[in-house]
């Protein structure tokens, strides 16, 4: 008896789809996304919010920097995603009245910089660029969620 034809092959699988997305809620894949939602919402007078999928690595060379007085969320959800410094940057500078709110994100190396005190070299005093995740100076709120 002839053999039957081989079943045609599957197709390839697809992507996991995002979680419902808040109204005006951009999803985020990089650092440059991020910057580039905030750099939209204060050229429209609005706020910004973006989501990044849960598992995700997003890598920064570069802080994600707000002067605005808007109010910024970047969120994830489940076992959250992480923000990688990559042991060369902080991950935002937030000033000139901005808000931020993080929710279900991991930060990791992280790098502020620190300047020696002049008096006493031996103690290290943080300069603007200082802190390893966040840098706020004259912001508005910060809040965090787990």
């Amino acid at each position: 008896a002839p053999t039957p034809p081989p079943p045609p092959p599957l197709p390839p699988p697809k992507s996991p789809p995002l979680p419902p997305l808040v109204p005006g809620e951009a999803p985020a894949y990089s650092r440059d996304d991020i910057q580039d939602e905030i750099n939209s919402a204060m050229a429209q007078g609005r706020n910004a919010s973006v989501y990044i999928l849960p598992g995700a690595r997003l890598a920064f060379s570069i802080e994600v920097t707000c002067s605005g007085k808007i109010h910024v969320s970047v969120r994830s959800s489940g076992e959250g995603a992480t923000l990688d410094g990559g042991k060369s940057s902080k991950m935002f500078y937030v000033t000139g009245g901005c808000s931020l709110y993080l929710g279900v994100l991991h930060f990791v190396d992280g790098r502020g910089d620190f300047k020696p005190h002049l008096a006493r070299p031996s103690v290290a005093r943080p300069q603007r660029s200082s802190g390893g995740a966040v840098y706020a100076y004259q912001a508005g709120d910060i809040a965090t969620k787990d």
